[in-house]
């Protein structure tokens, strides 16, 4: 009874306002306008037997064809009526079902034409988040190693600064030593401060990899459920070759981002560090140029094993079917 109380309510106000509609909303407008539909149709869709306005409509439509089929029942009082004319359908009932018929199949087309256009806008959608994908993966595994080239030079530079050492220790040449060693030094870090660009690029890859994850999330979320719900939509349209069903999306576990573990590392500085030790003289009997080179490599190459890493658990982590 609320529905048919809301319903006249409704009425009333519309009668008060003046056939234009007057001071009613839009929602107002449209809820009245679907409530007159329904009792002239007597077609009620299944998600709008929640409203109560709908429902008490509905039930007007009920009632008014029972009071038409009552009529239209044969009867042996009347003579005059053939017994052709008794079972006849009556024309209100008739043009209530074209009615029906036809506004059922404007809803299913419009229906049909907004479960098409999702689909191919949620297609286009993970078609972009793949090429994405793929980009940032790739961009992580092209790395790949360090230099041999690069670093043939460094340690041949290395050796001939420890043996240049070694013989200064001896006595022989102290001043020819120390000018090898320290212009040999200087061409060595001008080669990893020029040559640093590749390394700084993976290890910011780190941190971009990690933005994309968390924007990833949040995109793909958004899209599982919009995946859910023209699921449901296109289960009742089935029969529509036009229409096919989408994969599932799988969405990204919580922290997946956050499971990242950024690493900073600075070859260049384990070289300084490295090349200032061998300027001591009590220290200058280990080979520290060469342990300085070797350190750095180490540190580039985890660098790009880093950036290797975070690309594969970045392709783990993506949707497995979209």
């Amino acid at each position: 009874m609320d529905g048919e109380i809301q319903l006249r309510a409704l009425e009333r106000k519309a009668a008060t306002v003046g056939s234009q509609g007057g001071a009613l909303s839009d929602k107002e407008k449209k809820t009245l306008t679907r409530a007159r539909e329904i009792e002239k149709s007597g077609y009620l869709f299944v998600e709008e037997r929640s409203n109560p306005i709908f429902e008490a409509a509905y039930q007007r439509a009920l009632i008014s064809d029972e009071r038409d089929q009552s009529d239209g029942q044969p009867t042996t009082n009347n003579p005059d009526r053939t017994y052709t004319e008794q079972l006849a359908p009556s024309p209100n009932k008739t043009q209530r079902d074209d009615a029906t018929n036809e506004l059922i199949e404007e809803r299913l087309f419009a229906t049909e034409e907004e479960a098409i256009a999702e689909q191919l806008s949620i297609e286009q959608e993970v078609s972009n988040i793949n090429n994405q994908i793929t980009e940032v993966y790739q961009e992580g595994m092209s790395y790949g190693k360090p230099s041999r080239f690069k670093y043939f030079i460094l340690f041949s530079l290395a050796i001939i600064v420890d043996a240049v050492d070694f013989a200064e220790i001896t006595g022989f040449g102290y001043f020819i030593a120390k000018t090898v060693a320290v212009i040999c030094t200087i061409i060595m870090y001008l080669i990893f401060w020029f040559t640093n660009t590749k390394q700084k690029k993976a290890a910011n890859y780190q941190q971009a990899a990690q933005d994309f994850l968390e924007n990833l999330q949040k995109n793909v979320a958004h899209l599982e459920r919009r995946s859910v719900q023209i699921a449901r939509l296109t289960g009742k349209l089935s029969k529509n070759r036009f229409i096919k069903k989408l994969e599932p999306i799988k969405a990204l576990r919580g922290g997946a981002a956050s499971a990242i573990k950024i690493v900073r590392r600075n070859p260049a500085s384990k070289f300084l560090g490295a090349a200032i030790a061998n300027l001591i003289p009590i220290f200058d009997l280990m080979p520290w140029q060469v342990i300085g080179v070797w350190l750095s490599y180490r540190d580039e190459n985890e660098t790009y094993k880093d950036a290797a890493t975070v690309a594969s658990y970045l392709l783990s982590e993506a949707p497995a079917k979209i």
